[in-house]
């Protein structure tokens, strides 16, 4: 199961932001084994996707649906890269706050 990740501001995380939009929190550091990733309503093809990875854990935040993803080898940073790149699409067609 992949490990929480705090999400509070800290030196050793950086942001990745679309706009004014944060869709990823990933390490600045090699001290860090996991990212976390914003989806907002996730389509239902892309949530069976997150429930069969097994280096996928949830966060409930407020209305946004926050992941980590576990990196154990070189071999996962494709597959972290991908994750961030879902959520970088998401952040550009979620719906602006009133």
């Amino acid at each position: 199961m992949a490990k929480r990740l705090p999400l509070a501001a800290s030196s050793d995380l950086q942001r990745s932001i679309r706009g004014k939009k944060i869709f990823g929190v990933l390490p600045r550091t090699r001290g860090w084994n996991c990212l976390a990733f914003k989806i907002e309503n996730p389509s239902s093809a892309l949530c069976c996707r997150l429930d069969k990875d097994p280096r996928i854990g949830g966060i409930n935040l407020q209305k946004g649906r926050w992941f980590t993803f576990e990196i154990s080898s070189d071999a996962d940073l494709h597959e972290a890269l991908d994750w961030l790149g879902h959520a970088y699409d998401a952040a550009g067609k979620s719906k602006k706050s009133k």
